[in-house]
C-alpha cells in the first residue's frame, strides 16, 4: 500500500496493481492523451473568434492540467461529476451563446443546458446524440470549426436571400404599379426572379472548409509524391 501511494503520488494517474497468487508484482499506469488533431483544433476555433474555450473533465487535476497545456486550453475543470458540468455551465451562463461538446453519458445533462448542444457521434454514446442539437458522424476534432465555418456560410446565404427576395419583389411592384409591366411581363419578371434566390444558395454546393482544402492538398500532395 505504501509502494503504491508513492508510484500514485508521483505520477498523479490512474494505477493499477498486479496480484498474482496473493503477491503484488508491479504496477501498470493508465493515462489519458489528447487526440492528434485536438491542438489544430483549438487553435482553429480561437481563430474563428471564440471567446473562451473551458475544459470539463471527470479526470483529476493532474491530467487535467496535462491535456490543457497541450492542447492549448487556458481554462479548465477537473474531477467533474455530470451535475458538477451542468452547474458550471448554468455558472457561466451570460447573454453569450454557449456550445457544449461531449460524447458521453456524463456529457448528456451539460449538452441539454447548453444553447446549442454538440455531439461527437462517431464514439459517442446514444443518450449523448439524442441529448444534442448538432451530431457530428466523426470523432475527428477538426469538424468542429468546418461546421461553424459552414454554419456562418450558411446564415449569410440566408440572409442574401432575403434581402433579394426583398429587393426583386420591391422593384417588381414599383414596375406593375407604374404600368412598366402588364400582366405577362409581371409573371414573366417573378418567374425569372425566383430562381436568384436558388442560384444564391446553390453556391454551398461548392463551398469547403479551411480544413477540408488543406486536406484534400495534403492527399493530392501524397498521390503526387
Amino acid at each position: 500500500t505504501k509502494k503504491y501511494d508513492q508510484i500514485k503520488n508521483i505520477h498523479q494517474e490512474t494505477t493499477l496493481v498486479v496480484i498474482v497468487n496473493s503477491r503484488c508484482i508491479g504496477f501498470v499506469r493508465v493515462g489519458d492523451k489528447a487526440r492528434p488533431e485536438a491542438a489544430a483544433a483549438i487553435l482553429a476555433l480561437q481563430r474563428l473568434g471564440l471567446e473562451r474555450i473551458i475544459m470539463l473533465t471527470g479526470d483529476n487535476e493532474f491530467v487535467a492540467k496535462r491535456v490543457a497545456d497541450s492542447v492549448g486550453i487556458k481554462e479548465y475543470r477537473a474531477s467533474m461529476t455530470p451535475q458538477g458540468k451542468y452547474a458550471e455551465l448554468e455558472r457561466i451562463y451570460s447573454k453569450k451563446v454557449i456550445a457544449m461538446i461531449g460524447d458521453g453519458i456524463n456529457d448528456a445533462p451539460a449538452l441539454a443546458r447548453a444553447d446549442v448542444g454538440i455531439a461527437m457521434g462517431g464514439g459517442g454514446t446514444a443518450v449523448a446524440v439524442e441529448t444534442a442539437d448538432v451530431v457530428i458522424l466523426t470523432d475527428n476534432l477538426s469538424r468542429l470549426p468546418e461546421m461553424i465555418e459552414l454554419g456562418r456560410r450558411t446564415t449569410s446565404v440566408i440572409y442574401g436571400d432575403i434581402i433579394t427576395w426583398f429587393i426583386t419583389n420591391a422593384v417588381g411592384f414599383t414596375l406593375v404599379f407604374t404600368g412598366f409591366l402588364g400582366p405577362a411581363l409581371a409573371a414573366f419578371y417573378n418567374f425569372i426572379t425566383d430562381f436568384l434566390p436558388i442560384i444564391n444558395s446553390a453556391r454551398l454546393f461548392g463551398w469547403k472548409a479551411k480544413g477540408q482544402r488543406q486536406r484534400a492538398l495534403e492527399k493530392r500532395r501524397k498521390e503526387v509524391e
